[in-house]
């Protein structure tokens, strides 16, 4: 009961901690991140107003606004969430797939840095905001390995078992049965 209470202790701590401290100075860096990326964009898109596309820069742009906005939900849940709905839109899936073909025929580089640091950085927002989960999480995909470990070796050690029977007793005699005697 009292180590209980003192995982339930230490799990509070770590949340008031995390939640409260840590994870919202994280979210502020990398809002200032995304704000800095934004305008690296912006000044791309004044030096290159001939060769950077009009609509691919819209689209960017208001990616990186659209992150800068919903950055507090990134989470496990949401991209969960996200998937469940938008892999069944073939509507979505289309604009995300012409978007891309877009995005790939834009021959500056440097749009192609900004456009790989907001997936970068979405992508470590999504870890941090779910980084709450980490003292619950990490056991349990800990104690995952195990189990799949062990699934593992008695799957090896049942098709091991199925040949023991078409064995003759020549092959029986070879193994030294006085070690597994007590």
């Amino acid at each position: 009961m009292a180590i209980g209470i003192l995982i339930f202790t230490l799990f509070a701590i770590f949340h008031f901690v995390y939640e409260g401290i840590i994870l919202p100075n994280k979210r502020l860096e990398y809002r200032y991140k995304l704000f800095a990326l934004r305008d690296q964009l912006r000044v791309l898109k004044s030096n290159n107003e001939k060769e950077l596309n009009d609509e691919l820069f819209l689209i960017l742009d208001d990616s990186i606004s659209t992150t800068i906005q919903y950055l507090p939900y990134f989470s496990l849940s949401f991209l969960r969430d996200a998937e469940k709905i938008l892999n069944k839109d073939d509507k979505y899936i289309e604009i995300v797939e012409e978007r891309k073909k877009k995005f790939n025929n834009c021959k500056i580089e440097e749009f192609h840095e900004i456009k790989n640091k907001l997936s970068d950085y979405s992508f470590d927002v999504l870890a941090f905001n779910s980084g709450g989960w980490l003292p619950i999480g990490f056991p349990v995909y800990l104690l995952g390995k195990v189990f799949h470990s062990l699934a593992g070796i008695f799957k090896e050690m049942k098709e091991f078992s199925k040949n023991i029977p078409f064995s003759s007793e020549k092959e029986f005699k070879r193994l030294d049965h006085s070690s597994l005697v007590c």
